[in-house]
């Protein structure tokens, strides 16, 4: 959100308010790399070879880093529009909020008239938001425990309250100094228990109540219709689902964003555990919103490094097929490329691979191949599933598979298509651009994502581990093998 990224003024402590902020790598993926793997200068293991291979990686890496702080960034500025909003929209003035007034605020939360708490915690999450605030506002002698109560008493009554009041406990969150003072007055668990009240219960319970058609994703799909005019107009009853679904799904962002900062600390990511959070943000995934799908799946990611949590959610009937689901074209290249994450990170367990191949992962996977982004998870992540035989033959009935993953070794190896070396870029040394340029697909063509990302020019097929391994994988199954001959 637009206050946790004012709220870390050079703190080194600071955390921002992202689904992403480990969305540089997979934890699998992190292993074996950084500056402590290579030699020091002067070793007599600085070879030409070696050394070309250290510069390479230098620069993936850094080519990492600035991914993964684009991604931070675009989530921190679709995450600002969260915030829009949050003071109720039952307050009598749109005026903006004084610090002076603080204690007018605070007494407007002990108001009979819920709409009127509503508003004055709308006010007091205005002024968290103002990182000058911050001082002034945590040494009040009992400002965070008056929030914490009125959400565990309140927080069920109205979703503009509950918005409001955990707006302010994640603004607090973003700062790591503040996790003890938020957990002492037992913030992660109110938020947690009101999230999932309203996700695992009252949301299915209305669902049933209003009938077919009152899902989520089914308002949303005919909001977005009737915005775009490409659909009847929504009548009243649909009209006020709509914005239930809105209002939900922002007290459910700011909700699992704090629980996420929380998450710092392996202590509390157990006791989240026990409350069962890995249900929770499987639930979420069937939200219709991209920030909160976002969030959930980065928060999946990093609690399945630990084998208990991969353990239950791999016990949810259809969750791999809810993450490929997530896969599909229009669902946005950040999204996408968060799932292609986790699901790599799950793929290293054999029941969980063999349900990514039922649930059609390969042609989704072999189809992100063209994207800059997501190319170099995809293909990690095709590796893992060639090892399963079941999944071999279908390389070769997915469109352009077999062909991305020719051109690409040609590149890695700057050799023309019969395998011959002698080609050259303008400076006489075998190039990417050569070799693509004798496939005849001029400056890369579709396979500039796969090709361009993984099968960097140079000569060294080591640059390209995933290629060799997934190429002699699929050698392994005759039909492959008889595709990539003829």
């Amino acid at each position: 959100p637009a206050s946790s990224a004012s709220a870390r003024p050079g703190s080194a402590s600071a955390r921002p308010a992202s689904a992403h902020r480990g969305s540089s790598s997979s934890s699998t993926q992190q292993q074996g790399h950084g500056p402590g793997r290579y030699p020091a200068p002067g070793s007599s293991s600085n070879s030409p070879t070696r050394i070309g291979r250290q510069q390479r990686s230098a620069v993936g890496l850094q080519e990492e880093a600035a991914l993964g702080q684009q991604l931070q960034q675009r989530t921190l500025v679709q995450a600002s529009e969260i915030f829009e909003g949050l003071v109720s929209s039952s307050s009598s003035s749109s005026s903006p909020a004084f610090l002076d007034e603080l204690d007018t605020y605070i007494e407007g939360l002990y108001d009979e008239d819920l709409a009127k708490r509503a508003a004055a915690a709308g006010m007091i999450c205005q002024l968290f938001r103002n990182t000058a605030h911050l001082e002034p506002l945590l040494s009040h002698a009992t400002l965070l425990a008056t929030l914490s109560r009125v959400l565990r008493e309140d927080g069920l009554k109205s979703l503009e309250l509950a918005t409001s009041v955990a707006g302010c406990f994640l603004a607090c969150s973003c700062l790591a100094q503040l996790h003890k003072l938020l957990l002492e007055n037992q913030v992660g668990t109110v938020l947690m228990d009101l999230a999932s009240l309203e996700l695992l219960q009252r949301a299915p319970a209305r669902e049933a109540k209003e009938g077919p058609g009152s899902s989520a994703g089914a308002i949303s799909a005919r909001a977005a219709a009737a915005a775009a005019r490409s659909g009847p107009a929504m009548n009243d009853r649909e009209r006020r689902l709509a914005s239930l679904v809105v209002r939900q799904d922002k007290f459910l962002y700011i909700a699992v964003a704090t629980l996420l900062h929380l998450a710092e600390e392996h202590s509390v990511q157990r006791k989240m555990r026990k409350r069962d959070i890995v249900a929770l943000l499987a639930a979420m995934l069937n939200r219709p919103h991209v920030e909160v799908l976002l969030l959930a799946v980065g928060f999946l990611r990093r609690l399945c490094v630990f084998g208990e949590n991969k353990e239950r959610l791999a016990g949810i009937p259809g969750m791999v097929g809810q993450l490929v689901s997530l896969l599909a074209p229009g669902c946005g290249e950040a999204l996408q490329t968060a799932c292609l994450r986790l699901l790599h990170n799950l793929s290293f367990d054999r029941a969980l691979r063999q349900q990514m191949v039922v649930a059609g992962l390969v042609p989704q996977a072999v189809q992100l191949l063209d994207s800059r982004q997501a190319a170099p998870v995809a293909a990690g992540l095709l590796y893992q599933l060639s090892t399963e035989d079941a999944a071999k033959p279908l390389f070769a009935f997915c469109s352009g598979a077999l062909p991305r993953l020719y051109e690409s070794i040609m590149r890695a190896m700057g050799a023309g298509p019969s395998g011959q070396p002698g080609l050259s870029g303008p400076s006489g040394q075998p190039g990417a651009a050569a070799a693509s340029g004798a496939l005849g697909l001029g400056d890369g063509g579709s396979f500039e994502g796969f090709a361009g990302v993984l099968a960097a020019p140079g000569g060294d097929l080591r640059s390209v581990p995933e290629l060799i391994a997934l190429a002699v994988n699929l050698a392994h199954s005759r039909r492959t093998a008889e595709v990539s001959a003829a």
